[in-house]
């Protein structure tokens, strides 16, 4: 019987996405978990083989990443993200802090189930865990990149977490960027944390939130977070550029995001 493999977890009640998500790891038994979480999907029969065999040979290794397709739902288009190299690759925390967007897609990573059990308390508290299980995989040893494609990360689709946070939600941008700042901080006070730098992180951080505030037509605020954004590491994106130059004309810096935010609509369907 086929489905003898799954379990399916019913809640009572709506436990939000991060506590959702963090019950169905804690209810996985092996040493090792595999994650693919909603519309994502696997393209490489061999995949699993592939990690958990390197894995074995490696046995310090506690998270294996490998890069994606990016599928527009909508055009059924493919193009290749988080790509890094022909080779096999080791990594650590300041290479993962050295990407300014995500380091790898969620539906690669294979990790020690020890990962899980190491997760800080306030996890659930975030936005998102992507980030914190890259990171927290790395408290407990290292990483190991594979160069293959071997998933699919689905850009775009209906309610997915890329297609919300592209809905101009000046808000929400500033208080999905405000709780990251928060667990930001608490990594920084962990010990196991202090050689690492998050000033592109914070830096990134920062211009969503000013990004948000734009959004909001609150421009002092705005002002005040992209000058801090630009401070804290220069040119940590194109955007974060053209937003600090035009710190002191906001209108026109909010009619060339949406018209951007207009262009990428309209890329979406082709």
């Amino acid at each position: 019987n086929k489905l003898s493999n799954f379990t399916l977890y019913h809640a009572e009640k709506n436990e939000g996405m991060m506590l959702n998500g963090l019950t169905a790891l804690k209810l996985c038994k092996g040493d090792y978990i595999a994650i693919c979480e909603g519309d994502d999907y696997w393209t490489d029969d061999l995949k699993l083989e592939q990690q958990i065999s390197l894995m074995l040979d490696n046995p310090n290794c506690t998270l294996t990443v490998h890069p994606c397709y990016f599928h527009k739902s909508e055009t059924n288009k493919k193009s290749v993200g988080c790509y890094k190299g022909d080779d096999v690759l080791r990594f650590g925390s300041n290479d993962i802090l050295k990407i300014p967007g995500q380091f790898a897609p969620t539906a690669s990573y294979v990790i020690k189930r020890d990962v899980v059990d190491n997760l800080p308390p306030w996890y659930t508290k975030c936005p998102v865990g992507d980030f914190l299980i890259e990171m927290y995989s790395m408290k407990l040893g290292y990483g190991m990149y594979i160069p293959d494609i071997m998933c699919a990360y689905r850009i775009f689709s209906q309610k997915s977490w890329s297609d919300e946070m592209r809905k101009n939600d000046g808000l929400k941008m500033v208080s999905v960027g405000k709780s990251r700042e928060e667990y930001i901080k608490h990594m920084e006070a962990d010990s196991a944390f202090s050689q690492c730098d998050f000033t592109l992180v914070k830096s990134c951080i920062l211009l969503s939130i000013a990004e948000g505030y734009l959004y909001c037509k609150n421009y002092k605020m705005f002002n005040k977070t992209i000058t801090e954004s630009y401070l804290a590491f220069h040119y940590s994106s194109k955007t974060q550029k053209w937003l600090y130059k035009l710190r002191d004309n906001p209108r026109l810096a909010l009619l060339l995001l949406k018209f951007r935010k207009y262009i990428c609509t309209l890329f979406k369907y082709k």
